[in-house]
């Protein structure tokens, strides 16, 4: 007899991709309440640059791997109905990065490369930023889509 595992969420309805910044991670899990999503339901990939990976195709092959798994998931589950792409101020990623556009300019290329993949999917995008001066407080900013 084996170890077994749960495989997971199977039947997820809500992907949610965002950046593992500390400063950031208790406004990021604050998402699925907002959104009445319930955790059982709700996918999350969590990595460096949340969903800036489906905005730059031309990276080495760590992120590379990053935007394969966002874009395994996106293709893999026919449950999932809603994908948030979430962004936020002084991404340390962007910092590495300095030739590439801020956070905020790489959202609508991120949500284009969503839309390319899975088309039928209703996208929210969120961007986070620091609300003062001590950056002691968290803002969302709800961004539209044109």
């Amino acid at each position: 007899m084996g170890i077994t595992w749960p495989a997971g969420k199977a039947n997820p309805e809500v992907l949610i991709i965002d950046c593992f910044d500390p400063r950031f991670k208790l406004a990021f899990n604050w998402l699925p309440t907002m959104l009445e999503a319930e955790e059982s339901k709700v996918l999350r990939i969590r990595v460096p640059g949340g969903p800036a990976p489906l905005a730059h195709e031309e990276k080495p092959r760590d992120f590379t791997a990053r935007r394969d798994e966002i874009i395994l998931a996106l293709s893999h589950f026919p449950s999932l109905q809603t994908v948030v792409a979430v962004g936020h101020e002084d991404c340390a990623w962007y910092g590495k990065n300095p030739d590439k556009h801020t956070e905020k300019e790489d959202l609508p290329k991120i949500v284009q490369t969503i839309r390319e993949i899975s088309r039928d999917k209703e996208i929210l995008v969120f961007y986070f930023r620091f609300n003062n001066q001590n950056r002691t407080e968290i803002a969302l900013e709800r961004i539209k889509q044109g």
